[in-house]
């Protein structure tokens, strides 16, 4: 005869052995969940320049264990779309709450679109690039090669354009007060970027 009695035992001490189990690993996770002593926190997507304006897409929220220096860094809390760069921000890194000021205390910057033959420029330019903006004139023979602006920032380059070749078009962060200067040198002529050495 079959001995029921014994058949279950036997299922109950299985069924008491997998609960123990299952007790045992989520014991286990929540001791690892309190251990994860990680944050939000904002950084940089693309690299940004002194004097550019933060958007949405420039930033994006990453999971660091940073300990006492936290509160030397934007946590995904912080508001800072719409913020001005006061120190240029490599791309990946964490934003540094010294890194950013409000619009209103500010110093305005123009953002300035440039359509530059591709042998004008480094064929690697990256978004945040420091570089200096020279006029080549080809209207006057006599004209000289000469210094528009220096040290300005690249603020977007249009990839489309990028691939295609030919001209390539890059927005450049200015003081609104060389934008005449930038105007004349596109009416003169070429324009030849120059990148500074990193």
């Amino acid at each position: 005869m079959v001995n029921f009695s014994t058949i279950l035992t036997t299922h109950s001490r299985k069924i008491v052995g997998v609960s123990l189990l299952l007790l045992s690993l989520l014991a286990a996770l929540g001791i690892l969940k309190q251990s994860d002593n990680r944050v939000e926190m904002w950084s940089a997507e693309y690299s940004l320049p002194e004097g550019a304006t933060v958007h949405a897409k420039d930033i994006r929220a990453v999971k660091v264990s940073l300990g006492v220096d936290a509160p030397r860094y934007f946590s995904r809390k912080a508001e800072i779309v719409g913020s001005y760069v006061s120190r240029d921000v490599a791309q990946g890194e964490l934003i540094p709450v010294s890194s950013l000021r409000k619009a209103s205390s500010s110093t305005p910057k123009s953002e300035v679109p440039l359509g530059i033959n591709k042998s004008d420029l480094p064929l690697n330019l990256r978004i945040g690039d420091s570089v200096d903006i020279y006029s080549i004139p080809s209207k006057d023979s006599k004209g000289l090669t000469s210094l528009v602006v220096p040290a300005v920032h690249v603020a977007a380059i249009d990839s489309q354009s990028q691939s295609m070749g030919g001209v390539i078009t890059i927005l450049i962060s200015v003081d609104p007060k060389n934008i005449s200067l930038i105007a004349d040198a596109i009416q003169a002529g070429r324009i030849l970027v120059v990148r500074h050495a990193i």
